[in-house]
């Protein structure tokens, strides 16, 4: 493995930045994730190990928010 060049990680809401593999990447500056939560970060050993975090937390709001007013427009049909 090459944990000594590893400084950023983007993952998902299915597999995140556990403590795990923060502490085998001793280089890890950065955990990105392409979701909204961050329910599989570990925000504590990010931020005891300096590691900035990011997500994307409104990616979908305008996609939601139109899927709703079809399902409003469908009921009025």
């Amino acid at each position: 493995m090459h944990k000594n060049s590893i400084r950023a990680v983007v993952r998902n809401a299915a597999a995140g930045a556990e403590a795990e593999l923060i502490e085998a990447s001793p280089k890890l500056e950065i955990a990105a994730s392409f979701s909204v939560g961050l329910d599989k970060v570990d925000l504590g050993k990010c931020k005891e190990k300096g590691i900035r975090v990011t997500n994307t937390p409104d990616v979908l709001t305008d996609d939601v928010a139109v899927f709703e007013e079809w399902q409003v427009e469908e009921r009025r049909l």
